[in-house]
């Protein structure tokens, strides 16, 4: 299940959708979709129509679905 991670790089903070994986037995970390800055993030989301849905899932997961 994917996740939702904001890494701080040289005081700058990025966003990350991220899976967690077993690779040769190991838990990893895999980047599924590297999402930018907030203020990229933001911008993405208000491009997002105003019918978009948005829907809950278990464990507090949420996704945005754009049509």
């Amino acid at each position: 299940m994917a996740s939702l991670v904001q890494k701080t790089v040289k005081g700058y903070k990025y966003w990350y959708i991220v899976e967690s994986r077993r690779v040769n037995g190991k838990p990893s970390t895999l980047v599924i979709e590297y999402l930018g800055t907030t203020d990229k993030l933001l911008e993405r989301l208000r491009q997002c129509p105003e019918n978009a849905s948005l829907k809950s899932y278990a464990y507090g997961d949420v996704a945005l679905c754009c049509p």
